[in-house]
């Protein structure tokens, strides 16, 4: 560890510190004002990344699983700590950036980019239909259109663009922009379609 990293754990170290040794204020007990130094201490690692951020939150997470062991007067168990990594919400973000990342590490994207390139993609309409069909097919599999549309449609769709010689920070004002604008809107269809997709629907 160097010594600009070094300082940088000592400040996140120190916040938790003094906060627990300030009297909490009123309406708040011991234990909340404890737990607030510790995703305060949290918040600023994620800026100042002394370590990689999934090292960050899990240190936070065992201190406050420590803390909770030590304060709590059995009202607030240990448990609870980690009761939100039990919601399906959770692991179906997690599972979507995952696959996002998969798509564009191994390289899955481009090639389903330029098989799409060469089979429908002759003309710029036929990649908005690509774009339609694409979550058109996926929507019956993907019980989320927020995950389906982030975490699967758009590595694909920005491959197929930037194979297209059309990048977000050279050319976006190439094919890239009619694909996203057509990858906006393409979402909403299939989610209409299916019922727990899309909030709008239980609104009709």
């Amino acid at each position: 560890m160097n010594k600009k990293s070094l300082w940088k754990l000592i400040l996140i170290l120190a916040i938790p510190c003094i906060i627990g040794f300030m009297p909490a204020p009123a309406g708040l007990s011991e234990l909340a004002w404890v737990l607030f130094g510790i995703y305060l201490a949290a918040i600023v690692g994620l800026v100042i990344k002394p370590f990689p951020e999934p090292v960050v939150l899990l240190i936070a997470v065992a201190a406050s699983m420590v803390v909770v062991g030590n304060l709590s007067d059995g009202a607030f168990k240990t448990t609870a700590v980690l009761s939100g990594y039990s919601s399906g919400t959770t692991w179906l973000v997690f599972s979507a950036f995952t696959l996002s990342a998969a798509f564009v590490t191994t390289g899955l994207g481009k090639r389903i980019a330029y098989l799409l390139i060469g089979k429908i993609g002759n003309t710029t309409l036929g990649l908005g239909y690509v774009t339609v069909f694409l979550d058109l097919v996926l929507a019956p599999a993907t019980p989320s259109n927020t995950a389906r549309a982030g975490g699967i449609v758009l590595p694909i769709i920005n491959s197929v663009a930037v194979a297209l010689g059309s990048e977000p920070e050279k050319s976006p004002r190439r094919v890239g922009h009619y694909l996203m604008m057509s990858f906006t809107w393409s979402p909403k269809p299939p989610a209409i379609c299916s019922l727990p997709q899309w909030r709008g629907t239980f609104w009709r």
